[in-house]
Formats: structure tokens, C-alpha cells, sequence
């Protein structure tokens, strides 16, 4: 949804009391292109209280989507490090444990400046470090030309950087959630060693 709204204000002036509006038609965007069942236009409408209309709502979605000419979906780091975990042939609880790192990775500001396909490959990054996986290597020749390793690496960083960061916090959903049998137990056994790189 926010690359929808980047792409749209990089080319694009609009009325600050619009950017609400915006913000809908690129949820209602991006909702089509990933859900199966998405909301209703009309609910759209009285989650902002009314502050439009069908109508403009409506003329906003199909202003975004002609002025990105029909170019409205991007791969996501999931996407990306599901990927990468096959390429990888990660077994399950390395899997789990990349997810984790991605999930974290949505707490990090300073994750924004870096590609989707870059966390992805910094979260194998750490599965393959963490687990000393012989035989596994980062070699981006094969899988990625756009992406360089100095780039991982400095993106690898930061990852870590924020994991030491959230040590304490108070912001414990991932961490709990990644601390079911569902998921192998994963956050516990981060939680106790960090200093992988």
C-alpha cells in the first residue's frame, strides 16, 4: 500500500485534506491485488467517518491506478524470503526463524531505506550465520543481480542492531507469537544468543 502511495505523490500533487483519501483508494488497491475477499468500497467510506464519498472515492482509485499505468504490485519481503528459504533448502525451524527476523524487521525505521529483496536476503543472512550452515553461502550472483552482498551485510547490521534494541521492550506480539510450538519455539532460542555475526 505505501509504495502505491510513494509512486502516486512522486508523480503527483494532491490537497493535503486528499491524502486520507489516497491513503484509502491505495488500500483498496493493494487489497485487490492480494486478498481474495477485501472490503467493500462502502466500508471504506464510513471508516473515515464519511469524510467522502463513493464517488470520490471511486474517480480516486481509478486516478492511482492510471497514473501508475496499471503498474500497482510489488513483491514483498515475504515473498522474497519464502524464496530464498527454498533456494536455501532451509528446514523448518530455519524458516521460522528468518520469518522472525522479517517480522521484527517491520519495527525498524531505518529498515525503510533498504529494497524488500535486501531483507529478505539479510534475514537468510542470519539463518545461514546462526545455524553455520556448511555448503550455504550469499552468493547473490545467482539468485539476484540488483542486489550487491556489502548491501546485505550493512542491512544484516542494522537487523541485529534493532533486535539488540527490542531486548526489554514492551513490544512482545512477535515475540510471543514466535514463542509457540507452532513455530518451533524460535524467539526463544534467538532471544538467547544474539551475537551471531
Amino acid at each position: 500500500m505505501y509504495l502505491i502511495i510513494d509512486a502516486y505523490l512522486s508523480n503527483c500533487i494532491i490537497e493535503r485534506k486528499n491524502l486520507k483519501l489516497l491513503g484509502m483508494a491505495a488500500l483498496i488497491i493493494a487489497s485487490k491485488g492480494n486478498e481474495v475477499n477485501y472490503p467493500s468500497l462502502q466500508s471504506f467510506i464510513s471508516f473515515s467517518h464519511y469524510a467522502y464519498t463513493l464517488e470520490e472515492l471511486k474517480d480516486m482509485e481509478i486516478k492511482v491506478i492510471q497514473e501508475l499505468d496499471y503498474d500497482i504490485l510489488a513483491p514483498t519481503a515475504d515473498e522474497f524470503c519464502s524464496i530464498n528459504a527454498e533456494y536455501f533448502k532451509f528446514t523448518e525451524i530455519q524458516k521460522y526463524f528468518g520469518e522472525y527476523f522479517l517480522d521484527k524487521s517491520l519495527l525498524g525505521y531505518n529498515l525503510l531505506k533498504y529494497k524488500q529483496s535486501t531483507i529478505a536476503f539479510a534475514c537468510c543472512y542470519i539463518v545461514i550465520k546462526f545455524f553455520n550452515l556448511n555448503g550455504s553461502h550469499l552468493n547473490v550472483d545467482d539468485t539476484n543481480q540488483e542486489i550487491n552482498s556489502k548491501e546485505v551485510k550493512d542491512c544484516t547490521k542494522d537487523l541485529l542492531s534493532l533486535m539488540e534494541n527490542l531486548r526489554g521492550s514492551f513490544l512482545v506480539a512477535t515475540k510471543n507469537k514466535y514463542m509457540s510450538d507452532k513455530y518451533l519455539n524460535v524467539s526463544q532460542l534467538i532471544e538467547i544468543n544474539l551475537e551471531i555475526i
